[in-house]
């Protein structure tokens, strides 16, 4: 589950209050796409966030995707090291999932022959 474009937006605003950068929808579909990796799987806004204030804790430099990418992958690297779980337990579903489970329900109620519960 890659993080979505609203949750996206949320981390650039949230970066915008460090370094005053101005947000555009490009911005928000080119770091949607980046913070999408395959090496550092479904990044939580919460995992983002923390890793922007660990950022500018220890820098100035303008936070990018790599930066959050390699700090939240860091933090949970740790936290695996010392036996504490991730992430709970469960991701919450896409917009994508919920729009093709709306499609397979309404399907699968259109096949269902009469009588059936």
């Amino acid at each position: 589950m890659s993080m979505s474009k609203s949750d996206t937006a949320k981390l650039l605003a949230f970066c915008a209050a460090y370094d005053q950068r101005t947000i555009g929808k490009s911005d928000v579909e080119a770091w949607t796409e980046a913070l999408d990796s395959p090496w550092v799987p479904n990044v939580a806004l919460d995992e983002a966030q923390a890793a922007v204030v660990a950022h500018y804790r220890e820098t100035p430099q303008r936070v990018t995707v790599a930066d959050v990418l390699k700090r939240v992958k860091a933090e949970r690297a740790d936290r695996l090291g010392r036996g504490i779980p991730i992430r709970q337990q469960g991701c919450p579903p896409t917009e994508e999932y919920l729009r093709a489970r709306a499609a397979l329900n309404v399907k699968l109620s259109a096949e269902k022959p009469e009588g059936a519960a």
